[in-house]
């Protein structure tokens, strides 16, 4: 036990409350004062609930939310709690919405030693600040079959926390639930090495984020995830979501694997993604307002293609034009189709590769700053809207283009 902990040791009031809650099971509610903290941390006790330390066996609590008189500058929420007959109680969970809103819960938020839970909006809207480190101790937890019981964290259980700036979460949460860490405006760094699952908009309004980690067993980016979290950076590989055998819901979370809508909506300063490696689950209004996206990449994905341009690829998505072969299978010709160029990719001259054979609907649509297009000896047919509302300025058409379709070139008002 930590020194902080002992400190708690102190005068604990009871107004004891019994409530059957299941059969043998009795619930009783108590208060602890702890006059160093000048706080009051109000507490449930579950009968038949025990924990293991060091071989002996102790009754846990719920921490059910607190009293504060006074301002704190750190919050230190006991390990143990020891009653006036001396029984010492584990604390093993924190109640949904227990200090939502509280905002006299101010400072460096401690967590107990042997937290297992933290329920639903637990932490919401106060003003706890600084590092939040996850105990180990606190995990998804998963039945016989390894199918998902219970969430180590809860729904919005920091969100407005607007002082937070580090999480460091334990390895046993798996599954970032919706809006768990939504505003929280000065978060800069996250470890989320372990995550499988990032819940609709778990980071939404992080705008501070630096930096996230895609693991290779992400299941599901869902929908908002990353809105607005404006500070990310760089190229995500985004290659194993709906791969790893994980195509169906018979994973351990029940979950449909997803790259959601707006997943990352407004990252503005994010360069690019590697889109998943299953064509199934390639979904570019995951990207919408993505501003400085300079590619789109490749992996193992066998649907589409990168050119490689020096070490890298050019960040253009091909389409493989294909053949049924001897067999009746459908195999790869060897020549392309322009599927997407990255709109707001900071080229001027864009040269078509002589194995490109079409350009397909709205591949070039809403470029910033492609400025003219240099078009190879295979092209033959440019479809509709390909390059609406472009900014290109200059383009010449040579004649083994034999098909432009109807608006190819609509809106574009730079083009001579």
């Amino acid at each position: 036990m930590n020194q902080k902990s002992k400190k708690i040791g102190l005068s604990i009031l009871f107004s004891i409350l019994f409530v059957s809650v299941a059969a043998a099971i009795i619930v009783f509610a108590a208060n602890f004062f702890d006059k160093d903290a000048n706080i009051t941390w109000k507490y449930s006790v579950i009968s038949g609930v025990n924990i293991t330390v060091d071989g002996e066996e102790y009754p846990t609590v719920q921490i059910d939310g607190a009293t504060v008189s006074a301002q704190t500058s750190e919050v230190v929420i006991p390990t143990t709690i020891k009653a006036d007959d001396n029984t010492v109680y584990y604390v093993t969970k924190i109640k949904e919405s227990a200090f939502k809103d509280n905002k006299k819960l101010f400072g460096e938020l401690t967590l107990p030693e042997k937290l297992e839970s933290i329920g639903n909006s637990a932490f919401s809207g106060t003003y706890i600040y600084g590092t939040v480190t996850i105990p180990e101790t606190v995990k998804d937890t998963f039945d016989e079959n390894g199918k998902i019981t219970s969430y180590g964290i809860g729904t919005s259980a920091f969100s407005n926390c607007v002082g937070i700036k580090e999480v460091v979460l334990s390895s046993g949460v798996t599954y970032l639930q919706s809006s768990v860490f939504a505003d929280c405006f000065a978060l800069s760094t996250v470890h989320t090495e372990n995550v499988t699952v990032f819940g609709s908009s778990c980071f939404k309004n992080c705008r501070a984020l630096l930096n996230i980690t895609i693991s290779d067993n992400t299941i599901a980016i869902k929908s908002n995830a990353f809105e607005e979290c404006r500070s990310l950076n760089g190229v995500y590989d985004l290659s194993c979501i709906g791969s790893n055998g994980n195509l169906t819901t018979d994973n351990k979370f029940g979950e449909k694997p997803e790259l959601a809508n707006d997943a990352f909506k407004n990252c503005s300063r994010i360069e690019g993604f590697v889109i998943p490696d299953n064509n199934g689950y390639v979904n570019f209004n995951a990207f919408n307002g993505c501003s400085s996206i300079q590619g789109y990449y490749v992996n193992n994905n066998p649907y589409y293609y990168n050119f490689e341009s020096g070490e890298v690829p050019d960040g253009v998505l091909y389409t493989k034009n294909t053949v049924e072969d001897e067999n009746g299978e459908e195999v790869w010709d060897g020549t392309l189709k322009i599927y997407k160029y990255p709109a707001t990719c900071d080229r001027k001259i864009f040269v078509i590769s002589d194995n490109v054979t079409a350009i397909a609907p709205n591949a070039f649509n809403g470029t910033t700053s492609l400025e003219e297009i240099k078009i190879g000896k295979g092209l033959t047919r440019i479809d509709k809207e390909a390059f609406a509302g472009s900014s290109i300025e200059f383009v010449f058409i040579p004649s083994n283009v034999t098909s432009i379709e109807f608006s190819a070139f609509k809106n574009c008002t730079k083009l001579a």
